[in-house]
């Protein structure tokens, strides 16, 4: 879902004139974004509980997806070359694509 911006928030509060320098500091926050996310697609009431869930579920896949780039970025530049250059896998870093070769056990 899009991050939400001034338009957005705006065309939700129904009426409520805040100060650009409010929209502002209201979405200077991710935890807040992710209120106003949560509500977005709520058309009901939701309890403190509910909202917690909700927000927390939108947190964990962030932070999953971004500890999964970072892994990904720290294989492809660092670990993988130097396993190749070790002889010990083949990894096309043009293609990133990884061959094992066998392992003695």
């Amino acid at each position: 879902m899009p991050q939400p911006t001034l338009h957005t928030v705006s065309a939700t509060a129904e009426g409520t004139e805040l100060p650009t320098g409010a929209y502002h500091h209201l979405l200077s926050s991710g935890r807040r974004q992710r209120v106003i996310e949560v509500l977005s697609e709520n058309d009901c009431p939701l309890s403190l509980t509910c909202l917690t869930a909700a927000v927390r579920e939108l947190e964990t896949a962030r932070e999953e997806s971004d500890e999964q780039r970072q892994v990904a970025v720290t294989l492809h530049h660092i670990h993988l070359p130097q396993m190749d250059e070790l002889g010990v896998l083949e990894y096309d870093y043009e293609a990133r694509r990884v061959q094992s070769f066998s392992f003695d056990e």
